[in-house]
């Protein structure tokens, strides 16, 4: 009898042991999956504003002015690459579509770096740039470029969780000398929301 009894309080110590252990892994494995960020984000473009000059040459007839479109609908999905090695820089590839400042459908591939969850005043603050390559954009007299190559600048802020603003400029004066000689060059302020899901 008295083994009998041994018996069952062993089986039941170790049993307790092994829920423990097994609850354990359970919740740490909970805490790696709700700490892991997931590599894919989504940029919504919103809007843009453009410096220089506010419209353009219609491409349908180049007497008549038309107000360059500073809606820009768009989405870019984003993956996120490993962290440079020894540093707090992140980096991504993207690609997407969206309306252009021509009220066309724009597509493009791109790579960004950006500073990895830097804080200022107690706000996730990161500086980044944006580089790639679009198709979808015309030259002065209407005629679509096969590949026109893009970048920005941008700083982003958090706004929400999950949820970051990104506000950037296109320096296109700066690099008008690459550009075909009856294309414009009119620098250009972006804005869009990054939604990184957990």
């Amino acid at each position: 009898m008295k083994k009998s009894l041994r018996k069952i309080w062993a089986a039941a110590i170790l049993g307790t042991a092994s829920v423990g252990i097994a609850g354990s892994a359970t919740a740490n494995d909970s805490l790696d999956i709700e700490n892991k960020q997931s590599n894919l984000s989504f940029t919504f473009s919103i809007a843009s504003r453009h410096i220089q000059q506010r419209q353009f040459n219609s491409f349908e007839n180049n007497s008549i002015k038309r107000d360059f479109n500073e809606f820009n609908l768009g989405l870019v999905v984003n993956y996120k690459l490993d962290k440079l090695s020894n540093s707090n820089i992140s980096t991504y590839v993207s690609m997407g579509a969206y309306k252009n400042s021509f009220y066309e459908t724009t597509y493009l591939a791109s790579a960004t770096i950006e500073t990895n969850e830097s804080r200022f005043l107690g706000k996730k603050i990161d500086f980044g740039l944006d580089f790639g390559v679009t198709h979808g954009y015309r030259d002065g007299w209407g005629k679509k470029f096969p590949v026109l190559p893009m970048g920005q600048v941008f700083v982003s802020a958090e706004i929400a969780k999950e949820l970051d603003l990104k506000l950037g400029i296109i320096p296109m004066t700066l690099v008008k000398q690459a550009l075909p000689d009856n294309m414009g060059a009119v620098d250009v302020i972006t804005a869009s929301v990054v939604w990184q899901p957990k």
